[in-house]
């Protein structure tokens, strides 16, 4: 997302008698079955393993894993999906576990770079804590300002953030009339508003992408979508952003990327 911290694993305590809607969950797990092809994944405990959707021209050959609660779905190329069908019901290992998922496919075919696992944190109106920030304007998505922010916080951290591929109008914070935090969100299957927020590394810690990103959530929300927050579970600052704003984690992602 952006926002960089310690490399600590987080312990994720959810709020106290505030949790995701069972409506809005029933969404998250809709549109996480329609963008794995795994129709019959996350209606009961365990895993489905089905053929991945098409990519595009030239995209890599990947083994996707999604694991929301106690439920998931692993996503293979086709000529495979047999094959990982046999091994995933046979293990017990934790498909989101780098290690151990490489340690169960490795064998089965050779297995280039692991990507994840992420964390995915979800909100609706029920769970969101909105945090209060002066200053927040609004840009149209692409804008040039943000385009520069992005740049200057170097390629990896604007990769993550995704702030320049989102589509919604951009929660921003300026500075010396820079734009130092930005936020906005991409709709992902009509249902889910997936969140990305960036801060300039000089300006990190002070709230701004609390605040950008509260502004943006309340955005999603209010045009009726879920509140999709994801970030690789390394990035503590991150999730401790989410966990501010209410965000309640559900499940993670992990991207196996075969070699060609």
């Amino acid at each position: 997302m952006g926002e960089t911290g310690g490399m600590d694993e987080v312990e994720w305590v959810e709020s106290a008698g505030v949790g995701l809607g069972v409506g809005s969950g029933e969404r998250v797990r809709r549109v996480w079955r329609e963008l794995t092809g795994a129709a019959s994944a996350f209606r009961t405990a365990g895993w489905v393993v089905d053929s991945a959707p098409g990519g595009g021209p030239g995209e890599r050959r990947r083994i996707g894993v999604v694991r929301l609660e106690d439920a998931g779905a692993v996503s293979a190329p086709a000529e495979l999906v047999a094959a990982v069908r046999e091994v995933v019901a046979a293990s017990v290992v934790d498909l989101t576990d780098p290690g151990a998922v490489v340690e169960l496919l490795g064998p089965l075919v050779p297995v280039a770079d692991v990507r994840g696992p992420a964390v995915l944190a979800y909100a609706d109106p029920g769970c969101f804590k909105p945090r209060r920030g002066s200053g927040v304007a609004t840009l149209a998505a692409g804008d040039a300002a943000v385009v520069g922010l992005a740049a200057a916080c170097g390629a990896e951290d604007a990769d993550e953030s995704s702030i320049t591929e989102m589509t919604s109008p951009l929660s921003v914070v300026r500075a010396n009339g820079q734009v130092v935090a930005a936020s906005g969100y991409e709709v992902w299957c009509g249902e889910l508003a997936h969140i990305g927020v960036l801060t300039h590394p000089r300006f990190r810690g002070r709230g701004l992408g609390a605040a950008v990103a509260s502004a943006t959530v309340a955005h999603a929300l209010a045009a009726g979508l879920v509140a999709q927050w994801r970030a690789r579970a390394t990035i503590v600052a991150s999730r401790r952003i989410a966990w501010t704003l209410g965000f309640i984690e559900v499940g993670r992602q992990l991207s196996v990327l075969l070699q060609r």
